[in-house]
């Protein structure tokens, strides 16, 4: 069992709820780069919750003064909500695999539970990538028979099958998205998953993919409880007659790129405006993978602007082509 000392070095709170009950705790886990995008997660999350008392635990290693200020800004202007900044060692992680898209942040999805534990009983992680866009209620209440609750991944069947093989799971299991979990944190520690997972990614550093998100199937593989789409919609797939409660912007498009126009970044954008980082210009700035060029041009032709498909797609074969 990790020692809970070992994970925490400090811990600020800000604007505390003297109350409890029927509070709904949501956890973010991102490095000081990501704090202004997972507060536009959060603002979204009040906007369309706003009666309900939230704590926002955010788990990094570092966060500047300035950005903490803001933070506190946005609780004075929602009683209802706290949020608690957590920040972690990165020692027991330090020699975990990373790449120019993602660091050890990636990791704090795995430590939050035990950190938390004793306190709550059930916590919502987020990917700091995502836009709410409905009410909560429902996810919290529902009865969780597993100890996470997950969506399953949007990859292309080609794609899974070799990704999995390559993880040692057989071909026709499922495979989850790790940007959204339900977790109910005594089961996780009573399991001991933190154990298990730096363990995973100890002995299989070289063959992880997705890293976490790969780990986490690995060692819980059957043992998910699969949730409706609706609570992790990724962005390249098909948009059902279905209300959404979060869009989960994956890949290298996000929604603070300026460029970038794509189903629910023009409400992403909306949401950053009202932020206290309002004052920070978005960037043009992004390096995309080839499978991005082909992933803007399937949107475009889903939403029948076929000649800028073309195009992006024309792109995509250049830049896979190495022209």
């Amino acid at each position: 069992m990790i020692d809970k000392e070992m994970l925490l070095k400090k811990r600020i709170e800000l604007n505390h709820l003297d109350d409890y009950n029927n509070v709904k705790h949501i956890v973010f886990g991102v490095d000081s780069n990501y704090i202004k995008y997972a507060a536009v997660t959060m603002l979204s999350i009040v906007n369309y919750n706003q009666t309900t008392k939230i704590v926002f635990h955010v788990f990094c290693d570092e966060i500047t003064t300035e950005d903490l200020d803001k933070l506190k800004r946005i609780t004075e202007e929602n009683m209802q909500i706290s949020i608690i900044v957590y920040y972690l060692s990165n020692d027991i992680i330090l020699e975990f695999p990373q790449n120019s898209n993602w660091n050890l942040s990636i990791y704090y999805r795995a430590i939050a539970p035990y950190v938390l534990h004793g306190k709550i009983k059930r916590a919502l992680y987020l990917d700091a990538d995502i836009l709410c866009l409905g009410n909560l209620n429902d996810l919290f209440i529902m009865n969780l028979p597993s100890v996470v609750g997950v969506v399953e991944d949007g990859l292309g069947r080609k794609s899974k099958k070799k990704l999995l093989l390559g993880l040692g799971i057989p071909s026709h299991e499922n495979y989850f998205n790790s940007g959204v979990m339900l977790i109910d944190i005594d089961r996780y520690v009573e399991e001991d998953i933190l154990t298990k997972f730096i363990d995973c990614i100890n002995k299989n550093a070289d063959k992880l993919k997705m890293y976490d998100q790969d780990a986490f199937n690995i060692i819980l593989g059957k043992e998910v409880y699969y949730l409706d789409k609706i609570y992790n919609l990724q962005t390249f797939m098909a948009v059902e007659n279905k209300k959404i409660v979060f869009l989960h912007f994956i890949g290298s498009l996000k929604p603070w790129f300026l460029n970038v126009n794509r189903l629910g970044s023009d409400k992403w954008k909306e949401f950053y405006q009202k932020s206290p980082w309002c004052n920070i210009q978005l960037t043009d700035k992004q390096n995309l993978e080839f499978h991005d060029y082909r992933m803007i041009s399937k949107y475009l032709w889903r939403n029948e602007e076929y000649q800028d498909s073309i195009i992006w797609y024309l792109k995509y074969l250049k830049k896979k082509l190495g022209c």
